[in-house]
């Protein structure tokens, strides 16, 4: 539950403390194409893909479950428990999605080059700060 982790996240934070969230980015482009790779390639195929793209062991694939991840969600979240949204920023992928194949890799760079700019939102990850702006009586009111 993102809600309740926030929410004790900030209660243990002092009075103007800050709080850094990094997440996944739900509406990120390399979420879209797992989404649509979890459609058309079966599992064995996406985990080996997985395995051998990151080199990581069986037993470190694992399914994620996107709960609180999207710039919307988030600002929402912060406002909500009280937190001032100081940065909220997506971040490009630190290497391409496709880099098991080069060709795809290449592709995939060029376009994130060309339109960064524009699509900035659609990056892999989120970073927002927030800075508590609420008193601790009114922040345990809303925590209960």
């Amino acid at each position: 539950e993102p809600r309740a982790v926030l929410a004790e996240l900030t209660r243990v934070l002092r009075p103007q403390g800050v709080l850094i969230v990094h997440t996944l980015n739900s509406q990120g482009y390399a979420a879209a194409v797992n989404r649509i790779l979890q459609k058309i390639l079966p599992e064995r195929i996406r985990v080996r893909n997985g395995r051998l793209a990151e080199r990581r062991a069986a037993s470190d694939l694992f399914p994620i479950f996107c709960r609180a991840s999207s710039l919307p969600e988030l600002r929402k979240l912060f406002r909500e428990l009280g937190l001032q949204t100081e940065q909220a920023k997506p971040l490009a992928a630190p290497q391409p999605f496709f880099r098991f194949f080069a060709p795809l890799a290449l592709l995939e760079m060029f376009i994130m080059r060309a339109t960064i700019a524009k699509f900035q939102e659609y990056g892999a990850d989120i970073v927002m700060v927030g800075r508590l702006r609420e008193t601790r009586t009114v922040m345990k009111r809303m925590a209960a």
